[in-house]
């Protein structure tokens, strides 16, 4: 009874913790910042409760009613904590209220988890009648209330976006307080033992009590922080999501409970439990130099998201160390409790424990990450583990046989720290140019050719191609033009930084953008020079915060004329935050009167019912809106007053100021920029209804469309934009050829191919150019896929077929001067891309083509020139800063090729790059 007690109580602790982390996120923002919040009440609680509620526990006659005591009161402070924060966020000031509204929180966590802190040492004070046990039912008990938190969590994971977050906890309350009232009822057949000892004079527990406590915190410091950075490795692998956040929870909780369950017998009757204890540690910190093997991610390839391999993947790297650091718990009780004040002394090994974890969960998140990385951070997780199991291992007393075991050990701790430390062998496409660690995120720069992509924990988040780059381009355009005077713009989410480097183009008094993740800011000079150079170059209206979107919008409140939102995708963790009708209705009071927000909205994943509910969350917010077709996704716009068509006079006296970006998307009249408006706020609100918004409180977002099928979610994300589009259609002619458009995706997404072609052309005859691009795109596709190893003719002929009909199409131009090239063709290649310089003049691997084509032809002035072109258009181009290094050095420029080669070895994350070794060396040739 006693065991199942505690595994039910272990269960709504979670519960606690995860609701906690989410409402505290949404009201100081910063996710880290959050769980560091959260870590500090929680755990810090949990070691002063069971510190001086353990000592208590000791005294009583009826440990279990003051168990049953603890869960009612803890149950019923916790009911009203969410209330209670949620109060203070509405109360206090917005400025400089994070400072306020953290110690709130605290005050609101802290009572319930010291109250939890002394349900163990009750639990175990009612069960144990010798000192000999005390390991083995204070493992089993630990033990089991871990694997109830499992329960918790998946039990949270599922329960938080069906119910919400504070009927979730309202749930976990009365189900502690049900547990509470069981225990009272059962307390009088538990009267508390007198302990007694037989403990064998053979093993040596004298020492100083506070020798084993400082095991505990050793031990605790190393098992929260290798849970930190297994977590940051292992949602690099699976996604920033919901579930593979929970994910990685519970395999942890379950290696800590099994671990604890495991050894508890063994730790009640061994006569070493110091070499015992050694010996576990130093398995620890092996399993987690073995794990790196399979948990240390590839951040050349974007999160496979939850397979059976991805997460088999993180389970062989988690679970394996949690098991063994769950093992030395009830050793560590072992050498702890060994006098009748049990409650007092397990409530001290147990607080010394936790207050280790505390310590290493900070240090981790504040530290390791940002100074090391995960990877890295592991490996000395495993180094304190086996620092703690040699000193261990000293005061056993160690024979000669062990002596050698631990010289065995040692040499294959370090040979494992080698194998984990070794940089990887990448590919060449793509190459990891830039890689950053920060509290929040990993954010890594990936190189495909000269195209660019930002890669945040696993999860793709901008890119210098196509459709991503147009999509930042017009998210600054849109509401600029919009709005007849702005003057102040604010972006929340830096990205590429090519939205405020667009942004910075047009003729604002204040620019302000404010970005949560240090790593991100960190990455965008690797986005030079398509974002403006925004976050290198001096201009005084420029102003880039580190900080949480949702705290800073409340305290610009009435101040911006344009706000954009650059955020997460709805599927990541804590998404739900940045498209909930309570984040919307931030960006609406962030601006001054007849300001205009905006807000992209990527397509194909999210499903007809999330992206209806993300429609009317934005929508509820503003008084007037509309809704404008991409770049392969959607635009929402709103404000408080009509939003006009764009006139011709104030198109002419911008559209000079971001012409090319402009040209990127597919706008090139004050028509095509008109004509890309699917339909107004009452056309939306009609075809939308009634229906499901989002809310704060129930992050469905991200629990959902994580799971979706993306096929299905993009057929019924066409047909709902399609009874959109038919409604504003079946009111004005002028929305007609968007109207076509995207009947004609929704119509392709059903497998009418030929249906669909036939509308796609009526759109593009229309002049609306999204649909003369999405036909030329497919074409280049099909063009693509004819090609074959050692002969490209076939494929050769397609894409001068697509070249000769649309000349301006500079793909198709690209896919004809590379296979020129590959076939020593050299004037055919150069004539080719000098079209794709001349219609994109800041294409660097094309200027690099171009340089190689005319340096095999002899024309060396045309090769310099086009050199020099690639690398201030692609300065982080390995081919054509290697290019332009080996041209220098044919003309005896040694400076411009030591400039190239340092260039080139500031991109060597993992090691120097071949284009480097091979100009280095050809520099030392020539001395």
């Amino acid at each position: 009874m006693i065991r199942l007690l505690s595994f039910a109580s272990g269960v709504p602790a979670l519960i606690y913790q995860i609701v906690w982390t989410r409402e505290i996120s949404l009201l100081v923002g910063g996710q880290m910042e959050a769980i560091s919040l959260v870590i500090v009440a929680f755990f810090g609680g949990l070691a002063l409760g069971a510190r001086l509620l353990g000592a208590w526990v000791d005294r009583i006659p009826h440990p279990l009613r003051a168990y049953a005591g603890f869960e009612v009161l803890a149950g019923s402070l916790a009911l009203i904590s969410i209330p209670g924060i949620r109060w203070l966020g509405e109360t206090l000031p917005a400025a400089g209220a994070e400072t306020w509204l953290s110690l709130a929180g605290i005050l609101m966590i802290f009572p319930v988890t010291f109250l939890l802190g002394g349900t163990t040492p009750a639990l175990l004070r009612a069960s144990v009648q010798s000192v000999d046990t005390v390991a083995r039912h204070a493992g089993g008990l630990a033990g089991v209330n871990t694997a109830g938190s499992v329960l918790g969590v998946c039990a949270a994971v599922w329960m938080i976006p069906e119910l919400g977050l504070q009927t979730t906890l309202g749930c976990a309350a009365l189900v502690a307080i049900i547990l509470g009232l069981i225990a009272f009822t059962l307390s009088g057949r538990f009267v508390r033992p007198e302990l007694v000892s037989t403990q064998s004079t053979a093993v040596d527990l004298t020492l100083p009590e506070v020798v084993p406590l400082a095991v505990a915190f050793v031990a605790g410091v190393a098992t929260l922080a290798f849970e930190v950075v297994a977590a940051r490795m292992a949602g690099i692998q699976l996604g920033s999501s919901l579930y593979a956040w929970g994910t990685v929870l519970a395999g942890t909780l379950l290696g800590l409970a099994l671990g604890n369950i495991a050894t508890a017998r063994r730790a009640a009757e061994t006569e070493s439990p110091y070499l015992d204890l050694a010996r576990i540690e130093f398995l620890a910190s092996l399993l987690i130099l073995l794990g790196l093997l399979t948990l240390s991610p590839n951040l050349t390839v974007p999160s496979s998201g939850l397979t059976i391999g991805s997460i088999l993947a993180v389970f062989c790297g988690v679970f394996p160390p949690a098991l063994a650091m769950g093992a030395a718990f009830p050793f560590l009780v072992r050498i702890s409790a060994t006098k009748p004040a049990l409650g007092r002394a397990f409530g001290a090994v147990s607080a010394a424990n936790t207050a280790g974890g505390i310590v290493g969960a900070l240090v981790s998140s504040f530290y390791i990450l940002v100074a090391i990385g995960p990877a890295q951070g592991a490996v000395a997780c495993a180094g304190l583990n086996g620092i703690l199991a040699a000193a261990l291992s000293q005061k056993s007393r160690a024979g000669r046989s062990q002596t050698i075991a631990l010289a065995s050990g040692l040499a294959a701790f370090f040979l494992l720290s080698w194998i984990a430390l070794v940089p990887p062998e990448l590919p060449d496409n793509p190459r990891v140019i830039h890689l950053g660690h920060g509290r929040q995120a990993t954010a890594a720069v990936l190189l495909y050719g000269d195209r660019r992509d930002l890669v945040v924990d696993g999860d793709p988040e901008a890119s210098t191609a196509s459709d991503a780059r147009a999509t930042e381009e017009y998210l600054a355009i849109l509401p600029t033009m919009l709005h007849p005077n702005p003057q102040r713009f604010l972006e929340v989410g830096l990205g590429s930084g090519t939205t405020f480097g667009t942004a910075s183009r047009f003729p604002l008094l204040e620019l302000e953008c404010v970005e949560i993740a240090a790593s991100v800011l960190n990455a965008a000079p690797f986005f030079e020079p398509d974002n403006r150079h925004i976050t290198t170059r001096k201009d005084d209206r420029v102003r880039i915060l580190r900080g949480d979107g949702r705290a800073h919008l409340l305290k610009r409140r009435g101040r911006f004329d344009i706000v954009v939102a650059n955020t997460l995708h709805p599927w990541s963790l804590g998404a739900t935050g940045l498209y909930s009708r309570e984040y919307f209705g931030r960006l609406a009071g962030a601006l001054r009167p007849g300001g205009i927000a905006a807000q992209w909205l990527p397509l194909g994943v999210i499903g007809e019912d999330h992206l209806a509910a993300i429609l009317r969350s934005f929508y509820d917010a503003f008084e007037h809106g509309a809704l404008y077709w991409g770049a392969g996704n959607v635009m929402l716009v709103g404000s408080e007053r009509p939003i006009e068509r764009l006139g011709a006079e104030r198109f002419d006296r911008l559209a000079p100021l971001v012409e090319d970006a402009l040209g990127r998307i597919g706008i090139d009249s004050v028509a095509a920029f008109n004509q890309r408006r699917i339909a107004d706020l009452p056309e939306i609100l009609a075809t939308l209804g009634d229906g499901e918004m989002l809310y704060d409180d129930r992050p469905v977002l991200e629990a959902r469309t994580y799971q979706r099928d993306h096929a299905v979610a993009r057929n019924g994300e066409n047909r709902l934009l399609h009874r959109i589009a038919t409604a504003a259609r079946l009111k004005s002619t002028r929305h007609e050829p968007v109207a076509l458009f995207i009947e004609s995706r929704a119509v392709r997404s059903s497998g009418d191919s030929e249906s669909a072609d036939r509308l796609e052309k009526s759109a593009e005859l229309s002049g609306f150019e999204p649909a003369r691009q999405t036909r030329l795109l497919r074409e280049l596709a099909a063009a693509n896929e004819l090609r074959a190893p050692g002969d490209e003719r076939i494929a050769l002929e397609a894409f001068k077929e697509i070249a000769n009909e649309a000349s301006d199409f500079a793909d198709a131009w690209f896919a004809i001067a590379q296979i020129e090239y590959r076939n020593d063709r050299f004037a055919a290649a150069r004539d080719a891309m000098e079209r794709v310089v001349a219609l994109q003049p800041m294409r660097g691997e094309a200027w690099n083509l171009l340089a190689l084509a005319s340096w095999q032809l002899k024309d060396l002035g045309r090769a310099g020139h086009a050199f020099s072109e690639a690398v201030t258009a692609a300065p982080f181009l390995p081919e054509a800063l290697a290019g332009a290094g080996g041209f220098a050095l044919s003309r005896n420029d040694v400076k411009t090729a030591a400039e190239m080669l340092r260039r080139l070895d500031a991109l060597a994350v993992y090691g120097p790059l071949k284009e480097a070794t091979a100009l280095r060396q050809r520099m030392q040739s020539l001395r």
